[in-house]
Parts: structure tokens; C-alpha cells; sequence
């Protein structure tokens, strides 16, 4: 009888809590949702190799790095921007400036029963979200675009909607005071 204690970590880019812990029940010791970055592969390889952590548990990557209470962490971002300053400011700009009229296409579209404009908008909100490093309201932003795809639980995506607005604000004006941007 083999008794390898090998570590399976899942890689995955959902980050849908029923589908996280569907992974868990098919045997996966963890997971990691996409997007990562080195320090998020080290202190997964650190958890599995301590074995100090709870089955349902996923990183938080709701912290900056220094362990401020940040809602977002940028290391996505800065990695993807190979340390052009300039370049970084101005992807942050844009977030800013256009996610209040993304979340108004989101709202618009479930007002309007408009469930597959909700799947897009919510997938194309996601990206950027997970740019920011909020896996808060990635989730949701996730259960929002696969319910709408099958036009389901409608009541709790409208709790999620304003879970994601109130969120995406909070972040919105963080990141304006933080980089000193209007």
C-alpha cells in the first residue's frame, strides 16, 4: 500500500465557492485561483507543507503585502506592468474611471432581465477586479455571471449586485485617496 503523502493543489480560474469546495471533495488538498503570483504559490506550498490550515480556507490576498488592512493588493497589476510607474498610474486611472459605468450596465441589466448583458458585464467587471487582487468580490462577481447564465437564484444575485457596488466603491475611493488621484 502506497503512502505517499503528496500534495494535489488545483489551479483554477473560478472562484465560485461551490465550485472551490467541489474541488475539496474531489480530493484536492487546495487550491489556488487564478490570478497568483510567486508569493501567492510559496505561501500555498507553505500551508500544504505545514499542514496548519482549515480544508475551506483560501488565501487572503485582501491584505497588502506589509499586512495593512487594505482591500486590495496591486501585485497582479505590478507584475503585469513590469515596473513602468507611469503605466501603473495610468491602468489605475482607468479603473477608476470606468468601473462606476460598468457596475451601471450591471445594475441596467438586471433592472431589464437582460440576463445574458449581465453574464458579459459581470465577466468583463471580473477582470478587472481580479486585477486588484479582491477575491471578495471576485467570488460574487463570479456567482453573479453563472447564475445569470442559467437565469437562477435571481433574488440573491441582486444581493450580490449591491454587495459588488458597495465594494467596488469602497475600492474606488481607497485607491483615489491612497494614490492621490480624482
Amino acid at each position: 500500500e502506497l503512502k505517499n503523502n503528496i500534495p494535489v493543489i488545483a489551479v483554477t480560474g473560478h472562484h465560485n465557492t461551490k465550485v472551490l469546495d467541489n474541488l475539496l471533495k474531489q480530493g484536492f488538498d487546495t487550491y489556488m485561483s487564478k490570478p497568483y503570483n510567486l508569493k501567492d504559490i510559496e505561501a500555498v506550498f507553505k500551508e500544504v507543507e505545514n499542514r496548519n490550515y482549515k480544508q475551506h480556507k483560501q488565501l487572503d490576498k485582501g491584505k497588502t503585502p506589509l499586512g495593512n488592512n487594505k482591500i486590495y493588493d496591486l501585485r497582479n497589476l505590478e507584475e503585469l506592468v513590469s515596473g513602468d510607474k507611469d503605466f501603473f498610474i495610468e491602468m489605475i486611472q482607468m479603473f477608476i474611471q470606468d468601473t462606476p459605468k460598468i457596475l451601471n450596465e450591471l445594475i441596467a441589466c438586471y433592472k431589464n432581465k437582460n440576463w445574458e448583458g449581465l453574464r458579459i458585464t459581470a465577466h468583463k467587471l471580473g477582470g478587472r477586479i481580479d486585477l486588484c487582487g479582491l477575491k471578495k468580490i471576485g467570488k460574487k462577481i463570479d456567482f453573479i455571471e453563472e447564475n445569470s447564465k442559467n437565469k437562477s437564484n435571481i433574488l440573491e444575485i441582486k444581493i450580490h449586485i449591491n454587495d459588488v457596488v458597495e465594494d467596488c466603491f469602497i475600492l474606488l475611493n481607497e485607491l483615489k485617496k491612497d494614490y492621490k488621484l480624482k
